[in-house]
């Protein structure tokens, strides 16, 4: 099993913020509830699953209390964990663990979650696709907080504001990239673009 992620750090999320990304997500096959269930799943400290109505989810999302593992489905036995972190810097971070999914699973998450993105750029401080794993070591928060000192291998896909783009580009050479929305910017190895909506 690998280390894939997909991490999107932004501004929080509001309640109606974390709704339309359900409905987002709903309408792409993947639901908040469990399909059986019923219920929201949130992962507790030992990783046991607390089963929550769907809106109590949403208002903790929404409030920012602290860190939250959520569970969002595809299927009974097939499940993709979103771990929303809040950081004393002003932005959220949402860390999509792809493990355990297909390839077209984790397109369908890409999908979603660049759409969602694209819809309100501004919201967006970095996105961050990495489907093998190789930079889940990577100190993507130094990156994001503009430290640029230590850049290691590129992900599968890489959207910054172009203020941090810009830095980038300044301290480990010219990256590929171009114009994503309006304040963001792709930066690439060259190998693969950022995926379509």
């Amino acid at each position: 099993m690998s280390d894939a992620y997909l991490s999107w750090y932004r501004t929080r999320t509001t309640r109606a913020g974390f709704d339309t990304l359900t409905r987002a997500f709903a309408e792409a096959g993947i639901s908040l509830e469990h399909p059986v269930g019923g219920s929201a799943i949130l992962l507790d400290v030992d990783g046991g699953q607390v089963p929550l109505p769907a809106a109590t989810v949403a208002e903790l999302v929404g409030s920012a209390v602290g860190t939250l593992n959520v569970e969002w489905w595809f299927s009974p036995d097939v499940d993709l964990t979103c771990c929303f972190s809040y950081e004393p810097f002003g932005w959220e971070k949402q860390t999509y663990y792809l493990d355990g999914l297909t390839a077209e699973q984790m397109r369908v998450v890409e999908r979603v979650l660049f759409a969602q993105m694209l819809s309100r750029p501004s919201e967006t401080v970095a996105l961050i696709v990495d489907e093998t794993g190789r930079t889940a070591d990577a100190d993507w928060d130094a990156l994001v907080n503009g430290d640029t000192s230590d850049i290691g291998p590129m992900p599968d896909a890489l959207v910054l504001a172009t203020s941090i783009a810009d830095q980038v580009r300044g301290a480990a050479g010219e990256f590929p990239g171009n114009a994503a929305a309006p304040g963001l910017s792709t930066l690439t190895d060259g190998n693969r673009a950022v995926p379509s909506t």
